[in-house]
């Protein structure tokens, strides 16, 4: 499992608002990508014609090394037809509970 912990910096535009507590989320992209290679002497990583795993990120970031040329689509909600596996947003009011949150987490067994 990957966690990531965004500041959400006040105001923020996205998606998803929750009025009850006064958040809105940021824009979810789902990231299509290719898979990287080795040329053919090994000193370079170069794309394939390979699709890479789905990816998500909350924001564009400025540099995406994972994977080889990403197309980052703006989604308002997973599509079942495309999208697999969990995606999990919580909201935390300081970067220290949700750090404990993780610790926590990351101590159960699934």
């Amino acid at each position: 499992m990957t966690s990531n912990i965004i500041d959400v910096d006040f105001p923020r535009y996205g998606a998803v608002r929750c009025a009850e507590i006064g958040v809105t989320f940021p824009q979810l992209f789902r990231v299509t990508s290719y898979e990287w290679d080795l040329s053919a002497d090994g000193s370079e990583l170069v794309a394939t014609d390979r699709p890479a795993p789905i990816c998500y990120t909350l924001g564009r970031p400025k540099v995406w090394k994972l994977h080889a040329n990403p197309t980052f689509t703006p989604i308002s909600a997973p599509d079942p037809t495309v999208d697999r596996g969990w995606l999990i947003v919580r909201h935390h009011r300081t970067e220290g509970q949700a750090q404990g949150y993780l610790r926590q987490l990351g101590t159960k067994r699934m």
